[in-house]
């Protein structure tokens, strides 16, 4: 059966996206230093469906901790802060699940709180370690799910052996920045034209 019909034949499937949020200070430009958001968009017209990111809390306990807090709800790509300083500059899709299995992945992914390993820990360190608990179920698209055999090929091919990178095998914030400033672009096109249509890049 030819792929297409195997797709239109298959149960649904949602596209899991990390969205990408600018602010007063970052913009287009800034891409590795933007707020990031791991969404499953269940209704494409509106592009929502929960969402999972980590928050910064206004209280610290000395001048230098920063302290975290999960922020997990229904939200859309199309939200904006009261304050209208926070638009979504455009999300990337990173992987896909069955519409049936939704609720079950947000109750896995809500187990999961920030936890910050090292300093300089942000929401985009967040989402990586969410997109590493999908890949034991094989949801990433299949590039970021093939990443420590290509990284490993790689490393053997230039003779120092090793993995490239951190050596971690997984996905890093540059894995995905060359898209994210693809669609943070159009969808900066769109803001400049008075129409905010985030730009969202699906798998083929």
């Amino acid at each position: 059966m030819p792929a297409l019909l195997k797709r239109l034949a298959g149960p649904r499937t949602c596209p899991i996206v990390v969205a990408q949020y600018k602010d007063e200070y970052r913009g287009v430009g800034h891409e590795a230093d933007l707020h990031w958001a791991l969404v499953v968009i269940t209704d494409r017209a509106t592009l929502s469906g929960p969402s999972f990111q980590a928050g910064q809390g206004a209280e610290r306990e000395s001048e230098y901790e920063v302290q975290w807090y999960a922020r997990h709800a229904p939200a859309s790509l199309y939200d904006v802060c009261a304050t209208v300083r926070t638009l979504c500059l455009g999300g990337v899709q990173v992987g896909a699940v069955r519409a049936a299995d939704v609720g079950k992945l947000a109750e896995y992914l809500q187990s999961h709180p920030p936890a910050p390993t090292h300093a300089g820990w942000s929401s985009r360190d967040y989402v990586l370690e969410l997109l590493e608990l999908l890949r034991p179920f094989k949801m990433l698209r299949e590039d970021l799910q093939r990443l420590d055999v290509r990284r490993g090929r790689a490393g053997a091919e230039s003779g120092r052996g090793g993995w490239r990178g951190t050596g971690s095998g997984t996905v890093e914030v540059g894995d995905l920045l060359p898209e994210l400033r693809e669609v943070g672009r159009a969808t900066q096109e769109s803001i400049f034209n008075e129409e905010f249509r985030p730009c969202v890049k699906y798998c083929p």
